[in-house]
């Protein structure tokens, strides 16, 4: 099945409107890697996106869509857009690769529910001279003078 493109993805795109749960029960995953934030204001107040490429998985039904946009449930969201506002050490952007799966459980409040949140990889920043580097074979240690056939003694 391939993934259907959105404009963003949020619990609400992934999963549709939400009642509150009896116990504790997962939704949906998400992964990507984040790469700027975006900032607006609606009528519900200020809001927060992360920016990049991600592909969310409905748990229930197995339907995939992807998005350059995801609204992930706080304090995630918050530590991701951290990371990735902070430059590196040259200072270029950094990308956040991340994995996790949202859920849902109850809680007295007006709603009846909150979502949770579950890392499934850890957030990390993207280091493609990282991955380069485990992809090669280990370095051999250079012979020591002493370990040459040809040494002098």
């Amino acid at each position: 099945m391939s993934a259907q493109l959105i404009k963003k993805i949020s619990a609400k795109t992934v999963v549709g409107n939400v009642s509150a749960p009896e116990k504790a029960i997962p939704l949906f995953t998400v992964i990507g890697i984040a790469n700027g934030i975006k900032i607006g204001t609606s009528s519900y107040g200020e809001w927060l996106a992360l920016t990049g490429q991600f592909e969310a998985t409905n748990l229930e039904t197995g339907e995939q869509v992807m998005a350059p946009q995801v609204f992930l449930p706080e304090p995630l969201q918050g530590l991701i857009a951290s990371k990735v506002r902070t430059p590196d050490e040259n200072g270029k952007a950094v990308s956040v690769r991340f994995g996790v799966e949202v859920g849902i459980k109850p809680m007295k409040s007006i709603l009846g529910y909150e979502y949770t949140v579950r890392e499934l990889i850890d957030a990390s920043e993207n280091d493609p001279l990282a991955d380069l580097r485990k992809a090669l074979p280990a370095p051999k240690p250079k012979p020591k003078d002493d370990d040459k056939p040809d040494a002098k003694k």
